[in-house]
């Protein structure tokens, strides 16, 4: 009777052992598959120029089942402007947002694309040429320095003025203090302006106290966005003064190590991304320009045979920026050749994507 009972709980013993093997091996072998919770530094707040990679975040986590998803830090509380990529490489997060008009010194070769005067004349057409420039080798192997990929443009609109003084024609520069960012600020030098730099978070303040008289930004966001509206008086159009080559970039050594398919679900939405960037902008101006309007801004439009004069003065600025470029040891004339060749194509239409 004891040897039967043994040999029941032994048959029993061994089923369980069986069963607890087969039902591991089965989790084993279905796991659930490893997800990603990047975070994103970036500054300011949710704006027009950051909409397009809000919707690519969103779009990421629902195509991927919630397998990669990514968080905006907003208000620089993880990083300055200025050390965005720094964080990226020291691994403090695994994206950033980062342009050389914010930080210079991580991105010397990229501060070409922010020449005066040599952008595309809107948000798609400065998107096109952010994405080709970002492809040539010199601004690859820059951005790797910081263990960094660029993933995609965020290019503002382009640089008009806003501000307290009218100018209708270049000596009208003469003395005024003019916010701008590093390379449009030295054209304004050249025709007499004094440049004033001033923080990103102070412009409002700047302009409301009289520090600076005009300031440059993104039309029409960018004077939106900051209220520069409410204590200005005029508006000037016909600039085009350049534009910030702001991107989106990821930790290379993170983004190399995800799965294809993640990848690849990228590399679908990186085709529509600037239709949507496009789509935002238009919104922006239909947000803003009532009230602008509201606010009884004067909109004016600089002249064309004025602004020739401009474009004159910043000829010379490029040969001046190249030489001091070439002086540190950078690629700066190949790229500017690189960047004049993708220009032309973007505005004859024969680079429409990436």
């Amino acid at each position: 009777m004891r040897k039967k009972v043994f040999l029941t709980w032994t048959v029993c013993l061994v089923g369980f052992f069986a069963a607890a093997c087969l039902f591991g091996s089965h989790d084993t072998a279905y796991a659930a598959p490893k997800t990603y919770e990047w975070n994103l530094s970036t500054w300011g707040s949710s704006r027009a120029m950051t909409k397009a990679g809000e919707w690519w975040a969103k779009e990421m986590a629902k195509r991927t089942n919630g397998r990669f998803k990514v968080k905006w830090n907003w208000g620089a509380v993880l990083a300055k402007q200025a050390e965005n990529l720094m964080g990226i490489k020291s691994g403090l997060f695994e994206m950033c947002m980062a342009g050389p008009g914010y930080s210079p010194a991580t991105l010397p070769v990229a501060e070409l694309i922010e020449l005066p005067f040599m952008g595309g004349g809107s948000a798609l057409y400065e998107g096109r040429i952010e994405w080709a420039m970002a492809q040539h080798p010199a601004l690859v192997k820059e951005a790797e320095k910081w263990d960094a990929k660029f993933l995609m443009p965020l290019p503002h609109t382009p640089n008009e003025l806003m501000g307290n003084k009218l100018v209708a024609k270049v000596e009208d520069f003469k003395g005024l203090r003019v916010r701008a960012s590093p390379l449009v600020a030295r054209v304004f030098e050249r025709v007499g302006a004094v440049a004033v730099s001033t923080p990103t978070t102070e412009i409002y303040n700047s302009i409301e106290r009289k520090i600076v008289d005009l300031i440059t930004a993104p039309w029409t966001y960018g004077f939106g966005a900051f209220k520069v509206y409410e204590v200005s008086k005029y508006a000037i159009l016909g600039f085009d003064a350049g534009s910030y080559a702001v991107g989106i970039y990821a930790k290379k050594s993170a983004w190399d190590a995800l799965p294809k398919d993640i990848k690849a679900i990228h590399d679908e939405l990186a085709k529509d991304f600037l239709k949507v960037y496009a789509g935002d902008q238009q919104r922006a101006d239909e947000k803003w320009l009532p009230k602008f309007k509201e606010a009884g801004i004067k909109i004016t439009t600089f002249p064309s045979s004025e602004k020739e004069k401009l474009v004159k003065a910043a000829s010379g600025l490029y040969e001046d920026v190249i030489k001091e470029k070439e002086a540190k040891g950078l690629p700066a004339r190949e790229v500017f050749e690189y960047l004049q060749t993708v220009r032309k194509k973007v505005l004859a239409g024969e680079i429409l994507h990436r």
